[in-house]
């Protein structure tokens, strides 16, 4: 006959131990899987453009194209003043010495009602510029972007799409002006 405690020291033996080890492999396949799996979004606003940072390393002298458009970004006063505050001013446009025409806007960032430049008509115009260019590139109608500091990025920006949805692909972006010393 066996003893009351004894029966009870069976039962105490024979619990089940919970193994973790394979749980733990399972909720890292499944991160895995889910970090493979996913997609990220593209971040807005990312431009792949290499903006120029001085005025180059190459010691040749480069080739000029005479038929090259320049679009100038400006930053004028009220007066229609070149100025350098960036607290008060406007954008100016101009394709070589013509002043691209604007509109009176309220900016939506400062709330500022101001002069917008007329990027459509910036946009007729290179129409024009490219259907009429007789020079010698491969990639077509050069142009080049000429922004001031002080002018805000959107507007480069605007120039660019422009640009791009008048189906230039020659298109580069002036280096700031270095003063004389």
């Amino acid at each position: 006959m066996t003893k009351p405690g004894a029966v009870t020291e069976m039962v105490e033996e024979n619990e089940a131990e919970l193994s973790i080890t394979p749980m733990i492999d399972v909720v890292f396949l499944l991160l895995i899987f889910f970090l493979l799996a996913s997609r990220f979004k593209a971040s807005e606003g990312d431009l792949k453009a290499y903006l120029p940072k001085d005025r180059g390393q190459g010691t040749s002298t480069p080739t000029i194209d005479l038929y090259d458009v320049r679009v100038k970004l400006l930053w004028y006063d009220d007066q229609n003043r070149p100025t350098t505050n960036t607290k008060t001013g406007h954008v100016v446009l101009k394709v070589g010495k013509e002043v691209i025409g604007s509109r009176v806007l309220e900016d939506t960032v400062t709330r500022r009602i101001e002069p917008f430049p007329d990027y459509e008509e910036l946009y007729e115009r290179l129409i024009d510029f490219k259907a009429s260019y007789k020079g010698k590139s491969e990639k077509g109608l050069p142009v080049i972007i000429d922004a001031r500091k002080q002018v805000p990025w959107k507007h480069v920006i605007f120039s660019l799409d422009a640009c791009m949805r008048a189906g230039i692909k020659d298109i580069t972006f002036a280096a700031p002006a270095k003063p004389i010393d």
